[in-house]
């Protein structure tokens, strides 16, 4: 299991600042994903189908995001950090 802790306007807009999820063998975008719409945050987090340029998530303290690590597994990840820019 990992948490998901939400910062800023996502926090608000879903009104929670975190949930745990199951990751073992799951891709981050698809985590992302299904917390989105969990929470009801599909439109904050998402456009297009794509992570919004301005969301930065960073998993167990590495910045994820312009890692290109979206499409990576999760299996032993801790924590995921959704931070939006602005």
């Amino acid at each position: 299991m990992a948490r998901v802790v939400l910062y800023g306007r996502l926090r608000v807009a879903a009104g929670v600042r975190e949930v745990e999820v199951d990751v073992r063998g799951r891709r981050l975008i698809d985590v992302l994903r299904d917390v989105a719409k969990r929470l009801g945050i599909e439109r904050e987090l998402f456009e297009d189908g794509e992570l919004k340029p301005y969301i930065i998530v960073i998993v167990d303290g590495r910045e994820a995001t312009s890692l290109g690590l979206l499409d990576e597994p999760l299996d032993d990840a801790r924590e995921i950090r959704v931070v939006p820019l602005f």
